[in-house]
């Protein structure tokens, strides 16, 4: 099964921090998505009930390269699209 298409129109959350939240459970459906002998674990949401908080570690692979002034930048890249 491919990867969700996203738009901006994909998250509903109207703060940052909510938005993350949002953002990382799209990702993390769209890996359950794929099958299980080829599925990435790139993201992981932990609910500390107690805390009240949410800890969300994400591995996503980068390319790295300069802009136009010589500064360095990452862009993520599509890491589902290569592995449905």
């Amino acid at each position: 099964m491919p990867a969700s298409t996203f738009t901006a129109a994909n998250i509903k959350s109207t703060s940052k921090p909510a938005a993350v939240l949002e953002l990382s459970h799209l990702l993390q459906a769209d890996e359950q998505a794929i099958s299980l002998d080829n599925r990435p674990n790139n993201v992981t949401i932990t609910y500390d009930g107690e805390g009240t908080q949410v800890t969300i570690t994400l591995t996503i692979p980068v390319s790295f390269s300069l802009d136009s002034n010589g500064n360095p930048t990452a862009t993520a890249i599509d890491y589902l699209l290569s592995l449905t």
